[in-house]
């Protein structure tokens, strides 16, 4: 159990694991207090109220791993990135337009994806909006740790261009 300790904070598989096993050992401290409790004093009561401390204890200590993964599996936007933050970095560049349907999410514990599409004022070259994308990936890196971009380049294309997320 201590050996994974100091990783349980960066990864959430390893996190599960140390729950795990610092539930074990809770429950075998727990079950022999409770046996020396039940056997020199009689307190036979002590075994279902350690059961039910138990339980209430990896309820407590699961629901945030189960909140934390459900929201990876459901590609929610990460805590902490604000897509209205995301669109004006990308509005920054003067080459942009808009930028629209956009969606951000964890692949994993650490790894922040986006796709979006991008509307430029005029019809570049492709290098040119390969420069304006090398910007924007560095930009948004540094500004809120993505990791991975997917960039649909557009001029003058009639479509929605509202900010779908």
């Amino acid at each position: 159990m201590l050996l994974v300790k100091d990783d349980a904070h960066d990864n959430m598989n390893i996190k599960a694991a140390y729950l795990h096993l610092l539930t074990d050992v809770m429950t075998s401290v727990a079950v022999v207090g409770g046996g020396l409790l039940m056997y020199y004093f009689g307190l036979f009561w002590v075994d279902p109220l350690i059961s039910a401390l138990i339980a209430l204890y990896l309820i407590w200590a699961s629901f945030g791993l189960v909140r934390e993964s459900s929201a990876i599996l459901m590609q929610f936007t990460p805590k902490g990135v604000n897509i209205e933050d995301v669109i004006k970095v990308i509005e920054e560049e003067k080459e942009i337009k808009n930028a629209h349907h956009i969606h951000i999410w964890k692949l994993d514990d650490n790894h922040i994806h986006l796709e979006a599409h991008l509307d430029f004022n005029e019809d570049v070259a492709l290098s040119e909006s390969n420069r304006v994308i090398d910007t924007l990936e560095k930009k948004l890196h540094d500004s809120f740790d993505i990791e991975h971009t997917t960039f649909q380049c557009e001029y003058a294309r009639d479509d929605n261009k509202e900010v779908i997320a």
